[in-house]
Formats: C-alpha cells, structure tokens, sequence
C-alpha cells in the first residue's frame, strides 16, 4: 500500500514536471 502511494506521488510529480517544461 505504502508503495502504491508513493508511486502514485511520483508518477503526479512527473506529470508536473512535464506540464512545466511544456508551459
């Protein structure tokens, strides 16, 4: 479970990073 939650904060994480690169 713990794991899950952290993959899932990373994954959200990326997805900010990307979607910064692209502004």
């Amino acid at each position: 479970m713990a794991f899950e939650t952290s993959t899932t904060k990373n994954l959200f994480m990326w997805m900010e990073v990307i979607v910064s690169s692209l502004k």
